[in-house]
């Protein structure tokens, strides 16, 4: 992290261009290519027909009696009523809905798990359809791995605990184990917006929640959410690949977006409204999208890196997310297998001095380097030559020591480098960085402090 390495780094960095738009290896079926050409091909014969399509559902009348029931998540601390509305094109009509068959490998316990909770919708004679959601229907498309596997389940027409109930009394009637139902009420900063039902079922962990809609005010990321439709619950998600449906019903594959499937074939990380919308909405998922995309080696679509590198979206994600939140999905970034990706696209979209925070520059004992964004990802890169290419014969570094020295590589070259706190002590700047603005564990940023005490005696 030495001063004049930095022209050095500068050049690595450029040479290596932490770039994730190469062309990936074919990873699709062709019968996943078939089914992404039918249904651009359905979706364009549809704007042509029409230009209002109601969404044709068994149980649509059921779900409008839910639809009326708002719940509202706490704003205490906002001021502001407005509301942002963004009118959604006509949904599509449910032949976007195909055969899942070749498509999704069920392994054997989620086949069960489905069959029971099938049973439980028959025996009830429930007027019900069970959704799988999210990135379990985006990891199985893909043939992702999962190292764990929790499955989260949109309904329609009832509560996710009044279902959890009928569930258990299913398991009991068939002298099978029987779980308590765990309920995780509203948590707007943690990202839980409606009640969800938590369950075991045959060991695996099931989350049962409604389908929803949502609008946000303008100086929070915390929306009004009202109970909604397949639809309007896909087009408010994130990214159009964590949008697509999995419907247990009929063994299918719902893509409300009419983009989820043709993205993931593409690979491209895109949002299901216009991406400025998507993102002032919710700054959060500037992060999102590209921890996915470094995650998947998905590229990010040229409309929405505009939008992340967008000035507004910047000053959205300092002043309506919390630092908790923005220091979990770093975290993540750090821990996960290319971190490299996810770092240089945060500098190269403009998000470091909104990610990595440095105190005013009057507490500063000494200036910080010009060139600070530059020289972390220098010192990372290096870092990740020494693990790659210099530490094959020794013993391997677990996890968490990974994440540990990439916490401190990133940091280096603040190293050395104080400032005065309010309260008038002399503190490293990289512990307001990773604790003070991330949040990372105190005891974690302990181990890196001295990490970079030790670097500075060679």
């Amino acid at each position: 992290h030495s001063q004049n390495h930095s022209q050095t780094q500068t050049k690595a960095i450029r040479g290596a261009q932490i770039n994730t738009r190469i062309s990936p290896s074919k990873v699709h079926t062709d019968a996943f290519t078939s089914l992404v050409s039918s249904v651009s091909s359905s979706w364009q014969q549809h704007h042509k027909k029409s230009t209002s399509t109601s969404l044709n559902s068994s149980s649509s009348s059921s779900s409008s009696q839910l639809h009326a029931s708002k719940v509202s998540s706490s704003q205490s601390s906002s001021t502001s009523t407005s509301t942002t509305t963004t009118p959604l094109t006509p949904p599509p009509p449910l032949h976007f809905a195909m055969d899942a068959t070749g498509l999704i490998h069920l392994t054997e316990l989620e086949q069960e798990i489905f069959s029971t909770l099938m049973d439980v919708v028959h025996t009830n004679k429930l007027n019900l359809t069970l959704r799988v959601a999210g990135g379990w229907v985006r990891d199985k498309l893909l043939k992702a791995e999962m190292k764990k596997v929790d499955i989260d389940i949109a309904l329609d027409t009832m509560l996710g605990r009044e279902f959890a109930e009928l569930v258990n009394d299913w398991l009991e009637k068939h002298h099978k184990e029987r779980h308590s139902v765990g309920i995780i009420q509203r948590n707007p900063d943690q990202s839980k917006h409606l009640e969800t039902a938590r369950m075991m079922v045959y060991g695996l962990w099931i989350d049962l929640v409604n389908l929803r809609t949502e609008k946000y005010t303008h100086d929070s990321r915390i929306p009004v959410i009202e109970i909604g439709t397949p639809y309007e619950d896909a087009m408010r998600r994130d990214l159009t690949i964590n949008a697509c449906f999995y419907n247990v019903n009929n063994n299918t594959i719902e893509d409300y977006t009419g983009r989820g499937l043709s993205d993931m074939k593409k690979r491209s990380i895109c949002t299901p409204l216009p991406p400025l919308t998507t993102l002032l909405d919710d700054p959060l998922r500037a992060l999102r999208s590209i921890r996915f995309a470094s995650r998947l080696n998905f590229s990010v679509d040229p409309a929405l890196s505009k939008a992340v590198s967008d000035v507004r979206v910047h000053q959205a994600l300092l002043t309506k997310v919390s630092r908790e939140r923005v220091g979990t999905e770093v975290d993540l970034m750090v821990s996960s297998k290319k971190p490299l990706q996810a770092l240089g696209l945060i500098c190269e979209l403009g998000l470091f001095d909104v990610v990595f925070q440095l105190p005013d520059a009057s507490r500063l004992k000494q200036p910080v380097s010009k060139t600070l964004a530059c020289e972390a990802m220098g010192c990372l890169i290096n870092l990740d030559s020494i693990l790659h290419h210099h530490m094959e014969e020794k013993e391997p570094l677990t996890e968490e020591e990974i994440r540990i020295a990439r916490f401190s590589a990133f940091t280096a070259p603040v190293a050395g480098h104080m400032y005065t706190t309010e309260r008038n002590r002399v503190t490293p700047v990289a512990k307001h960085i990773l604790q003070d603005q991330l949040r990372i564990r105190s005891k974690d940023v302990e181990i890196i402090t001295k990490v970079h005490a030790a670097s500075l005696q060679f």
